[in-house]
């Protein structure tokens, strides 16, 4: 197996438990399902299917969920690097604009004053926010040069459908 890129692709990792990744792989990303509610674009009624471009970031959020002599997975997926044209992807370039959209989404309190009410989104996406839980302490936050991406629920499916499409390897670990 090879884990090489074309000029125009980007790999996009998922980190979960053994079991979940087996469910990915069978029935495809579910985001109707209960998964991540709470989470930084995750609502009781819209739900978020998290991945990031950072492998190592991918394999310790995995690790952190499963218990002691527990298997963990992460997904790769290949896709193209402008695979969210065909979407209504919004992209969050502004360190500070993307923190207080995490902090307000963390919080329910999605803005629908914004120009992309959240209903109208497939995707959103931003840097990685490697300590989420300092929000509650009001610490800033620490990025790095990773991405992360959030697939939200849709009446819609072909943005999840791209990516269900696009999985290109599993990578397992045991923790």
């Amino acid at each position: 197996m090879s884990l090489t890129l074309q000029q125009d692709e980007q790999f996009w990792y998922h980190g979960t438990c053994a079991a979940a990744a087996e469910s990915i792989c069978v029935k495809g990303i579910m985001t109707t399902e209960s998964i991540n509610q709470g989470q930084d674009f995750s609502t009781e009624f819209n739900r978020g299917f998290y991945l990031g471009s950072d492998l190592f970031q991918a394999v310790e959020w995995a690790r952190a969920k499963i218990p002691r002599g527990g298997n963990a997975a992460v997904l790769v997926y290949e896709v193209k690097n402008n695979w969210h044209q065909s979407f209504k992807h919004l992209e969050i370039t502004n360190d500070d604009e993307w923190e207080k959209m995490i902090i307000d989404c963390r919080r329910g309190d999605w803005d629908e004053t914004k120009s992309h009410p959240r209903e109208d989104l497939h995707s959103i996406g931003g840097n990685i926010c490697y300590n989420p839980r300092d929000l509650e302490h009001q610490s800033p936050l620490r990025y790095r040069h990773f991405k992360q991406l959030a697939l939200l629920s849709s009446q819609e499916k072909d943005h999840v459908q791209h990516f269900n499409q696009s999985l290109h390897a599993i990578i397992a670990t045991t923790v």
